[in-house]
Order: structure tokens, then sequence, then C-alpha cells
């Protein structure tokens, strides 16, 4: 058995550095899918730990990157990876509606310009 001191506040300042643009969820969870932090530990939603194809593969060891429902039910893209040297394993993620929203307003843009060139296209072939 290994024994350390961890201080879950500092890991929890690290953790929630805050990322320009997106809401970002980073953390970390322990073999049996426990949050390693002072702020989520416990939690009476979570008693049995916290469970998702992001952390059932990166507890199994694999490192990835993949679209999935995250602990909470929601959509996300999410990177994983196992720290094999603390035994925990990281999961960074991003929900795919605000992940996607740049793509979705140049799509947009482009359609509105799209449809603004033909309209003025047929107007100037409908006055010759």
């Amino acid at each position: 058995m290994l024994v350390a001191h961890l201080k879950l506040h500092r890991v929890d300042e690290l953790l929630e550095q805050k990322s320009p643009g997106f809401n970002v969820d980073v953390y970390l969870v322990n073999r049996f899918g426990e949050f390693v932090s002072s702020r989520r530990f416990g939690r009476d939603k979570f008693r049995r730990g916290v469970h998702s194809e992001g952390i059932a593969n990166a507890i199994a060891g694999v490192d990835g990157v993949g679209v999935y429902d995250n602990y909470d039910g929601r959509r996300v893209i999410g990177a994983y990876r196992w720290l094999q040297s603390r035994e925990l394993a990281r999961l960074v993620g991003v929900p795919e509606i605000e992940a996607f929203a740049p793509a979705r307003m140049t799509l947009l843009h482009g359609r509105l310009v799209g449809t603004l060139g033909v309209l003025v296209l047929a107007l100037a072939v409908g006055s010759c």
C-alpha cells in the first residue's frame, strides 16, 4: 500500500484554470471512477463513482479522444488519458454544442451570403 499526501484544494486550482472561449471540464478520477477533487469528492449524486466511455477507456489504459456522453449525461468532445505513475485518469471535455458553435455560425453566414448572392444575381438577370 502506498500512502501519499495530496492537497485536493491545489488539485482543484490547477484543474479549474479557465480556458478562453469554451466551457472546459477537466477532472481526475481514480481506478474506481471516484473524483479526485475536494469540490467533487463525495457528491451525493455520484456516491459510487462516475462512469462514461471516456472514463472506462482511461481506466483501461487507453488514451484517446471521442464524442461521448460524460458522467453527467451531457454530450461532450472529450480527451482521456491514464496517468500510470499516479494511478489516475485525466479527462477533459467540452460540450459538443459549444465546440461546434463556430462551425455552425460559419455555415449560417455562408448560407446567408450565398442566398443574398443568388437574389442579387436573379434581380440583375431579371432587369436585363
